[in-house]
């Protein structure tokens, strides 16, 4: 178990693939630039047929802002400074389809 650390400001990203019976498939991590592109993660995994996937992030108000709008409650939807509000709607389209999911955890509790 590693906690996430960056001597450079890049971003960390991990993924854990799980069966139906909750067995790890699947396991990586990776660093990045910083992005805004959360599209493009959920968009791949569309293009994937991936279902009922559930997105986890330690930025409590954009995790906020990505289940206002999947709940339909786009009166309530806090829009992080740093999100389109298109780009939610977006996002809202493809995880309605997919059953994705997103749910915030801190990050000294997200281990890779």
């Amino acid at each position: 178990m590693l906690h996430w650390k960056s001597p450079n400001n890049k971003i960390g990203i991990g993924w854990s693939l799980c069966s139906k019976e909750s067995t790890s498939r699947l396991q990586g991590r990776s660093s990045m630039e910083p992005t805004n592109s959360s599209l493009s993660a959920v968009q791949q995994l569309y293009k994937l047929a991936y279902i009922n996937i559930t997105f986890i992030g330690d930025c409590l108000k954009l995790i906020m802002t990505l289940q206002s709008g999947i709940r339909g409650k786009d009166d309530q939807l806090l829009c992080h400074p740093h999100v389109d509000i298109n780009l939610v709607k977006d996002i809202e389209t493809i995880s309605l389809k997919s059953h994705f999911n997103f749910d915030y955890v801190p990050r000294n509790l997200i281990v890779c």
